[in-house]
């Protein structure tokens, strides 16, 4: 003791010694006192560092247990981990959607943490290990925060989705969104739809019996999918289908099938509804793959007034062309390259009656029927130019065919892919006829 009362008095100033009659502790005292008076500023400088020190580590720590991969530290976590980080909220963090807004809500995610740390490090095995129903649960808050437009979200692609009357019966939103858009399994990965809207979800409530409601004296049932009279509740647009063939029932078209839960057309089967009012062509037959794959919607849009067709009110030469590119390569680039199989030698005979005749919305149905022909093979329905006058007559070859009549009257004009001009003979004539 006698070194360190020494060492004090040589910090310390002569007043600050006091008397040789005082105890040696009051001495002690009186000097530490005096001393750390003497050097206040610096035990400041060195409380004010170690608060921003602290301060710095804190924020730093707080913002990084905010983050998916301190989640995804724990390896219980791998597989939410994951299927979050390919999905279309990977660049959302866990706690946007786990904890609830507010300082409350961060606080008590927080403490949940902790929890879930002291579960992690205490459990023996993996299987003891369980996130509470309440760490889990998605509140629609969050939702909001970021989908602010659903409350104006009422109509999309043709069909209403009442957002704002499902909130006011207390309905969260992942009662009818699931996990899938945050964390989808692998074949829901595939799928840019899973999660957002599942059509089944909606037939749990929309059956007639289920009641909801804030409280069970306001809870009523919700209207039943299978009720025909309920279609322009969810589908407006089945005002114009009713249009369709002079005031047609949706049920005239759409049926329910075994396994369903709604009335669906059944799209393997189009052609055999469209025939229930449209006659087919008799005895014809095509080779035109949407009408002999009985997939008449992928011309036809139902859902308009009258007799609409997909892309515009007529099939033009446009309609067509969207999907027979390769006509349209012939037709856009004039060079012996581009070539379709409607070709004499180097030259193409498309191209060729684009530039003799123009070209014009019905230049494709100038020569074709999409829905059937007796020419098998490229569908050609010569029409008569006009009302008194006959079709043409098509006749096929091995390697191409000729044209006799319509708009070539009574000559004939021929053409053969392998560029030889072999004779009229053996194939019988065939008459093309008004569809």
């Amino acid at each position: 003791m006698n070194r360190i009362d020494s060492f004090l008095e040589r910090l310390a100033q002569s007043p600050d010694v006091g008397t040789a009659q005082q105890p040696s502790w009051q001495r002690r005292a009186r000097l530490i006192a005096r001393i750390s008076l003497r050097y206040f500023w610096l035990y400041l400088l060195l409380l004010i560092g170690a608060t921003v020190w602290v301060a710095a580590s804190g924020m730093d720590v707080y913002h990084r247990t905010e983050m998916p991969q301190f989640c995804n530290s724990c390896h219980e976590m791998g597989h939410n981990f994951s299927t979050w980080e390919g999905s279309r909220h990977g660049s959302i963090r866990c706690i946007d959607c786990h904890a609830r807004p507010g300082l409350t809500g961060y606080a008590a995610a927080k403490l949940a943490g902790i929890a879930q740390l002291y579960t992690h490090v205490t459990a023996k095995t993996i299987s003891d290990i369980h996130l509470e129903k309440r760490h889990e649960d998605i509140v629609s808050e969050n939702c909001v925060r970021c989908h602010a437009e659903t409350a104006r979200a009422a109509d999309r692609h043709n069909r209403v989705m009442a957002h704002k009357r499902h909130a006011e019966l207390g309905l969260a939103c992942v009662t009818c969104h699931s996990g899938a858009v945050a964390h989808p399994t692998a074949a829901q990965a595939k799928d840019p739809l899973a999660g957002i809207v599942e059509t089944k979800k909606c037939f749990e409530c929309h059956d007639g019996k289920h009641q909801q409601g804030l409280t069970p004296a306001t809870a009523k049932a919700a209207f039943a999918a299978t009720n025909k009279d309920s279609c322009q509740k969810c589908h407006p647009d089945s005002a114009y289908g009713k249009e369709h063939g002079g005031g047609s029932e949706c049920l005239d078209c759409h049926e329910i099938a075994k396994g369903q839960l709604h009335y669906q057309m059944d799209k393997q089967n189009q052609g055999a509804i469209c025939a229930k009012c449209h006659d087919p062509p008799k005895d014809l037959k095509s080779t035109h793959k949407p009408f002999a794959q009985n997939k008449c919607g992928e011309c036809h849009k139902v859902m308009a007034p009258a007799y609409l067709f997909r892309f515009g009110p007529k099939p033009d030469e446009n309609f067509c062309l969207r999907c027979h590119e390769d006509v349209a390569g012939a037709l856009a680039m004039p060079n012996a390259t581009t070539l379709t199989q409607f070709a004499d030698g180097k030259e193409d005979r498309h191209r060729q009656h684009a530039d003799d005749i123009g070209h014009s919305p019905d230049l494709c149905l100038k020569c074709h029927a999409a829905h059937g022909s007796e020419a098998v093979r490229a569908m050609v329905h010569l029409k008569a130019p006009d009302a008194d006058a006959k079709p043409g007559v098509f006749t096929a070859t091995p390697t191409g065919g000729s044209c006799t009549g319509a708009c070539h009257d009574d000559d004939t004009r021929q053409y053969d892919r392998t560029g030889k001009k072999p004779a009229i003979a053996a194939p019988a004539a065939t008459t093309g006829t008004e569809e």
